[in-house]
C-alpha cells in the first residue's frame, strides 16, 4: 500500500489542518505524501490568511506564500531551498516566474504561447503540442492525451534523439504522477504541461503545484490552495475541492469551474433535435439540482451543465456552462446576434403605446404579462405611455451593446488563434433572480473564455 491517508481539518472549517499517513515511508521517491517521523492528529501543517489562501505547508517546507490582489501567489518561500516569484497582468495571466536557489536566478517569461528561459526561446505551443528550436531549425513535439485532457505521452519528429517517445506519464486519479512507471526527460526535452487538461506543473524547488488561470492546485492532497471564486454556487462542496471530488469524470483547467470531460456524443439524448426533449442526467450525486444536457439543436453541436440552487423569499440562482466548439462558433455567435437584433427591432418599433399599436405586443411572447397590464389600462395617460416607451428604448440600446460585445468576443478569439485552430469558447452564465410581493427581477452575468489558452475573452452583465 502506497498511502493510507487521514485528513484532519480545523474545527468547524473546511480548511485542511494536516494529513496523517498510516503507511508513511519517509524515504519514498515516488512523489506521494510522506514525512519524517510520526504525526499527531493535532499537528498543524497548513495555515491560511484572512482570504482563505494557504500560506504555509510543513510537508513541502513552504514557510510563506504572499498573494496579490487576485489571490494568486506572488512569492513562495521554501525553507532551505529558495524562493519563487511571479508577475501577472491585470487579468491574472502569468507573465514571468523567477526562481532563486543558491544565489542562481532562473527567469521564465510567458509571452502568449511562447516560453523563454533567461531570454532564450525554449518552445512555443501549438494545438497538438509544441515546437522547439534545435540549432537553426525547429522540431515538432506532439502531446497524446487521454479523455480528461491529461498528457500521457510526448512524441517527436526530431531524428536527433534516441527515441521518438520523449516522455510517458501516468497519474493517480487526483493528478499525482506515478513516477515508478513513467519515462521522464530533462532539460529542453522535458514537458511540464501535464495533468488537468495540460495545466503547467510548477516543479521548481520541488514545489509540484499545478497553475491554472484562477487558482493553484496541489495533486499531493487533491485540493486547491485557494478558495473557489465561484464557491458560493456549489455550497454543498468545499471551496477547495478539485473537480467536485470526481476527477475520473471532470477536470478544472480554469481553477474556476468544473468542466465535464466526457464527449457530448456519448451523452444520453445527444441526437435529439429538440433540446427540451433532452433528458437531464445527474452528474453530481451530492447535488440533486445539477444536471447535464447534450444534443443537436438547429444543427449545432451542443452540451451544457446546469446548476440550480434555491433560497428563501423567492430568491433563486442558476448557472449554465457550455462549450461551443470551434467548428460551430461562427454559426452559433451569428445566431445569438440575430436573436438580439430581432428583439432590438421589436423594442425599437414599440415607441407609441397608445391606440392600436398596443396590439403589436401580441406577437412577442416575452410581453404576455405586460399585455395583461396594458389591456387593463387601455386609457393610459401620457406619462405612463412615455415611461413604458422609454424603458423599451433603453432595452433597444442595451441589445445594441450586447451585439457589439459578442462581435468583440469573437474577434478576440480569432486574434488569439491567428496562427492555429482553437478548440472553442467556454461560456459561463450565472443568473440571480428575486421574486417578492413587490415584483421580480434578475441579474445575469455571462463570461466567455478561450478553451485552448484559458484566457478571458469578455463578458456582459444584464439586469431586468
Amino acid at each position: 500500500m502506497i498511502d493510507q491517508l487521514t485528513y484532519h481539518y480545523n474545527t468547524s472549517s473546511n480548511q485542511l489542518k494536516n494529513v496523517v499517513d498510516a503507511s508513511n515511508d519517509a524515504s519514498t521517491t515516488l512523489g506521494d505524501f510522506h514525512y519524517t517521523g510520526t504525526k499527531a492528529a493535532s499537528a498543524t501543517d497548513y495555515t491560511y490568511d484572512a482570504n482563505g489562501n494557504l500560506i504555509s505547508d510543513a510537508n513541502k517546507k513552504i514557510s510563506g506564500i504572499v498573494y496579490n490582489i487576485l489571490n494568486l501567489p506572488q512569492r513562495i518561500t521554501l525553507t532551505g531551498k529558495g524562493t519563487i516569484s511571479y508577475i501577472y497582468d491585470a487579468a491574472g495571466n502569468k507573465l514571468q516566474k523567477k526562481t532563486l536557489q543558491g544565489g542562481v536566478t532562473i527567469t521564465t517569461t510567458y509571452l502568449e504561447s511562447s516560453i523563454y528561459q533567461n531570454d532564450t526561446l525554449k518552445f512555443f505551443g501549438t494545438p497538438q503540442g509544441r515546437v522547439r528550436p534545435v540549432g537553426s531549425s525547429f522540431v515538432y513535439d506532439y502531446y497524446l492525451k487521454d479523455h480528461l485532457g491529461n498528457t500521457r505521452m510526448v512524441i517527436t519528429d526530431d531524428y536527433n534523439v534516441a527515441s521518438p517517445i520523449l516522455e510517458v506519464n501516468s497519474y493517480y486519479p487526483f493528478g499525482l504522477e506515478q513516477k515508478a512507471i513513467g519515462v521522464t526527460n530533462y532539460g529542453s526535452l522535458h514537458n511540464k504541461y501535464l495533468f488537468n487538461d495540460g495545466s503547467e506543473l510548477q516543479e521548481n524547488l520541488e514545489l509540484n503545484y499545478y497553475s491554472t488561470q484562477f487558482r493553484t492546485y496541489d495533486p499531493q492532497i487533491g485540493r486547491f490552495i485557494q478558495q473557489d471564486p465561484l464557491g458560493n454556487l456549489s455550497n454543498n462542496l468545499s471551496p477547495y475541492d478539485f473537480a467536485t471530488n470526481n476527477p475520473i469524470l471532470f477536470n478544472d483547467f480554469l481553477g474556476l469551474d468544473t468542466v465535464i470531460t466526457t464527449t457530448p456524443e456519448k451523452t444520453p439524448g445527444f441526437n435529439l433535435d429538440n433540446p427540451n426533449e433532452l433528458p437531464d442526467v445527474t452528474i453530481n450525486v451530492n447535488s440533486a439540482n445539477t444536471s447535464l444536457q447534450g444534443g443537436l439543436y438547429n444543427g449545432l453541436y451542443y452540451y451544457q451543465i446546469q446548476e440550480k440552487s434555491y433560497a428563501s423569499m423567492g430568491h433563486s440562482s442558476n448557472t449554465t456552462k457550455r462549450i461551443v466548439p470551434n467548428s460551430q462558433l461562427e454559426q452559433e455567435f451569428q445566431r445569438m446576434m440575430d436573436d438580439l437584433e430581432s428583439l432590438k427591432k421589436y423594442y425599437s418599433a414599440i415607441t407609441d403605446l397608445t391606440g392600436e399599436s398596443i396590439l403589436t405586443l401580441k406577437s412577442i411572447k416575452e410581453y404576455k404579462d405586460l399585455l395583461k397590464i396594458l389591456f387593463k389600462h387601455r386609457k393610459m395617460n401620457l406619462s405612463t405611455a412615455t415611461a413604458i416607451a422609454t424603458i423599451l428604448q433603453l432595452r433597444s440600446i442595451q441589445f445594441t451593446s450586447q451585439i457589439n460585445d459578442l462581435a468583440k468576443i469573437l474577434s478576440n478569439y480569432h486574434i488569439i488563434h491567428t496562427n492555429d485552430i482553437g478548440k472553442g469558447i467556454y461560456i459561463i452564465k450565472h443568473t440571480e433572480s428575486t421574486g417578492t410581493m413587490g415584483g421580480q427581477g434578475a441579474i445575469e452575468n455571462t463570461e466567455y473564455y478561450d478553451v485552448s489558452t484559458k484566457k478571458y475573452l469578455g463578458g456582459a452583465n444584464e439586469s431586468y
